[in-house]
């Protein structure tokens, strides 16, 4: 037989050694995912000869009008950076230039080639690196900035030069033989000969301001060797002509037009006209500096971000809908192709919180949350539209059914303003899966009530008609400030209230589960047993995260006032819907396991473990309370958490103690990951005493630093982390365990040649002692497994890959490997 046979004869073999449930898609151990969000937020699109660019939420898409394809552009596939500022399209030369926040960027070509120009973001300057304006023009990639200019030669790919002018340079453009630029820092238009350096401000002459000196220019461009194109303010362009010979300063002559609802830069199209969007037309600049109407735009298409690179024939129409095709010659509406989203793609930019139904199916990621207020967002002045997503088996898809808006006007105004709106006012907060049902979740809202979303449909409403919750304005019934919503181990329904009927008393209330689970219309306020904390200190604030322990214990903070907060505590004694025998205390500083006093000035994040232990995340890192059932007892010591040095001395140091812990959770092995203010995502051993791992943006995918929450998949190895841009996933070496061997599987099998990354063994027991062996029964590896899986380096004892063959997984849960059996095995191919 030759080898060519054995090859194709072992790949016959290895589907029937196993078969990997298709539930969950398998990834490599080590795998980043970075989920592009198209939430609506689109921020810009242009068109060339092929391809239609566009941006949502920071991330980029192209569709390419030949095969009608979308493409997902991220960090993980084409792109070398996350936070897209804005696109620039070089049609002469078919690549776009995709500029980040940090000043990187990338030139990526029609034909999918892409170059990166990191020279900005690499620069040793302290001025901001902020990138404005790029302009092109013989052979040259202008480059506006914070700081000055800097020259790209786009054959070469290299800096030709660069001037450092300590001047805000906001829009930049290429007429003729002369380049212009605005500085945005003394607001004037500048110029200087295209030819020549451009290393010193001094080389550029200034020209008239025009008339608005106090407005800001948001864009430039050249419309012919002469005369170009000033926007101020998005709705006032001036058209400057210029003589063939500056003679003085004051250089060109120009025209003003007020236009309405302009939409962007101008566009050029194939035949050389320069096209501006404005209200109910297409205006095209003429070479006398005036405008005409180019088409007329049909309603449906007003509004949105438009292109017509191919002309009225041919528009392009992008919205929070998606991007669609159409006709719309002599102002009449023909669809060409529908509305479309990509695929596969995230509605959630800032993921801020996340929580998953109790059977593992169903992780839901959400934009605002309980973090909303201690990360201050949304920034005063900016409405924020609530978004969600659902996590099925790895899958994300939109879960969102509201427009839920934090109103930067006062929310009483805004109710006031919209008659009948059926947005939700005052912003949602905490999200709650049913435990018995994934498909219900519950939203409290701080002005609304408490919604209750089922199947993606609001099914009811709890508000001041059927909760002792207080009003927000008068003449209204239907309010109430709910502050927080959970559920207790026993399947009761909390809520917790600023206000308890018109009182300025916290509050938290349960409505017993036997109420929730019949007609909610029949629920009165009566139905709600009310927990009215009675320590005067506590009246006024809002308790923004509450954690349950099944030994009994409420765990409540308030994340928004940092610095006098304390951890409140209710001992239920189990006895969970009625309240009347709770215990409550409020307690500001803890004495630790050495005696110490702990006091940190803010609480952020808990989670139960699998054992029972709370731990808690503050400013000063994470501390855990071994016996939650205890934590009132007089004699109680807070643990903080200490990892050896193992320097040879017996020295610790606290776990992560200049952290701030936004979040953590625990994977299927308990150990715990966790997200931090500034310092990225650490994984943690299950007793807190090692570091396992360190992921930055500096030695990961991880797009950031800042990471807002964490959830594990109970269902597979994938964790979740959510950040400023969104959604992020990484596959784990931990698992669900298995209660039998019935069902192990390795991935990939067959492992083929080019295939360096480690082997993955799931469907093990807890703990498992795993061996590998070859044909001839020689076991060369062993080690235990993190829950239900184990990862193998495809090499024998002395480091080396393994030869071609076929090898047997064993595993046991014995200590010494006793009664091991096959549970699978590996086909190596090299």
């Amino acid at each position: 037989m030759t080898i060519k046979k054995l090859i194709i004869n072992l790949f016959a073999a290895t589907a029937l050694m196993a078969g990997a449930p298709a539930a969950h898609a398998q990834h490599s151990v080590g795998e980043w995912t970075i989920y592009s969000v198209f939430s609506g937020d689109v921020t810009d699109c242009v068109e060339g000869p092929t391809k239609v660019y566009y941006v949502s939420d920071g991330s980029l898409y192209s569709f390419d009008k030949e095969t009608s394809e979308t493409y997902t552009y991220s960090i993980g596939n084409k792109l070398n950076d996350n936070n897209i500022r804005d696109i620039y399209y070089n049609a002469a030369d078919h690549f776009l230039v995709v500029a980040y926040e940090s000043g990187n960027m990338d030139m990526l070509y029609d034909n999918g080639k892409v170059v990166n120009l990191s020279d900005i973001k690499d620069a040793n300057i302290s001025s901001n690196k902020v990138i404005n304006d790029i302009a092109f023009g013989g052979g040259k990639m202008y480059v506006a900035t914070d700081f000055g200019i800097v020259v790209y030669d786009t054959k070469n790919h290299n800096v030709t030069e660069s001037g450092i002018y300590k001047n805000d340079i906001g829009s930049i453009a290429v007429v003729g033989d002369r380049l212009v630029i605005y500085n945005a820092t003394t607001k004037w238009l500048m110029q200087a000969p295209l030819s020549g350096r451009h290393v010193s401000l001094d080389v550029f002459k200034t020209m008239r301001k025009g008339y608005y000196t106090s407005g800001y220019v948001n864009w430039m461009q050249a419309a012919n060797d002469r005369t170009f194109m000033v926007g101020y303010n998005n709705n006032v362009v001036f058209s400057y002509t210029c003589p063939e010979e500056v003679k003085d300063e004051e250089w060109c002559t120009y025209k003003a037009s007020v236009l309405t609802q302009s939409v962007g830069r101008p566009q050029t199209t194939a035949d050389g006209k320069v096209l501006l969007q404005s209200g109910a037309n297409l205006k095209e600049l003429q070479a006398d500096a005036t405008f005409t109407d180019y088409a007329t735009l049909p309603a449906e298409l007003q509004g949105q971000l438009l292109q017509a690179y191919d002309g009225a024939g041919s528009v392009w129409a992008l919205d929070s809908n998606g991007l669609a095709n159409y006709d719309i010659t002599d102002g009449n509406l023909t669809v060409l192709s529908d509305k479309a989203k990509p695929a596969g793609t995230s509605t959630v930019k800032n993921a801020v919180f996340m929580a998953r139904s109790n059977d593992g199916s169903r992780i839901y990621v959400s934009n605002v949350g309980q973090n909303t207020w201690w990360m201050d967002f949304p920034n005063n002045g900016i409405d924020v539209v609530q978004t969600t997503d659902v996590i099925v088996n790895g899958q994300v898809s939109d879960a969102a059914i509201f427009d839920c808006v934090l109103e930067k006007a006062d929310a009483i105004t805004a109710q006031k303003k919209h008659p009948g709106d059926t947005r939700m006012y005052g912003g949602p907060e905490r999200i709650v899966v049913d435990p018995e049902n994934p498909n219900r979740y519950y939203i409290g809202n701080f002005l609304e009530g408490l919604y209750v979303v089922e199947d993606n449909k609001e099914v009811f409403k709890f508000d001041a008609r059927n909760m002792p919750a207080s009003l927000w304005w008068s003449g209204s019934d239907k309010g109430g400030h709910v502050m927080n919503v959970n559920f207790d181990p026993a399947g009761n329904l909390w809520a917790g209230l600023w206000q308890v009927n018109g009182g300025d008393v916290s509050s938290w209330m349960c409505l017993p589960k036997e109420k929730l689970r019949g007609d909610l219309s029949a629920v009165t306020k009566a139905d709600w047993q009310m927990e009215v904390t009675p320590i005067s200190e506590y009246a006024g604030d809002k308790d923004m995260v509450s954690l349950f322990s099944k030994d009994g214990m409420l765990f409540t903070w308030d994340r928004k006032y940092a610095g006098s907060v304390r951890l409140r505590i209710y001992n239920t004694k189990k006895t969970w819907s009625n309240t009347s025998d709770d215990v409550y205390e409020e307690i500001k500083a803890f004495t630790d396991q050495d005696g110490n006093s702990f006091q940190p000035n803010g609480w952020y994040s808990g989670i139960e473990d699998a054992r029972g232990r709370i731990w808690l995340g503050c400013d000063r890192g994470i501390v855990e309370i071994t016996q939650p059932g205890k934590v009132l007892d007089p004699d109680f010591r807070l643990r903080r958490l200490k990892v050896p040095r193992n320097d040879g001395t017996p020295f610790a140091d606290y776990l992560l103690e200049s952290e701030r812990i936004n979040a953590i959770s625990c994977d299927a092995a308990n150990r715990k990951w966790v997200a931090t203010a500034g310092s990225g995502v650490y994984l943690v051993s299950e007793d807190g005493d090692k570091i396992l791992e360190h992921f930055t943006s500096e030695n990961s995918p991880l797009p950031g630093n800042e990471v807002f929450s964490v959830m594990c998949d109970p269902l597979s190895n994938m964790v979740y982390f959510g950040l400023p841009t969104g959604l992020v996933s990484y596959s784990s070496t931990s698992a669900p365990a298995a209660d039998t061997y019935d069902e192990v599987y390795a991935y990939p099998n067959p492992v083929r040649p080019d295939y360096t990354g480690w082997i993955t063994i799931k469907g093990l027991k807890a703990n498992s002692l795993v061996k590998i062996a070859d044909a001839a029964g020689n076991v060369f590896h062993q080690g235990r497994s993190d829950g239900g899986m184990y990862v193998w380096d495809g090499c024998n004892a002395n480091g080396e890959r393994v030869r071609s063959g076929v090898y047997f997984v064993y595993a046991s849960q014995n200590a010494d490997g006793t009664n091991s059996g096959v549970v699978t095995k590996i086909l190596v191919v090299n």
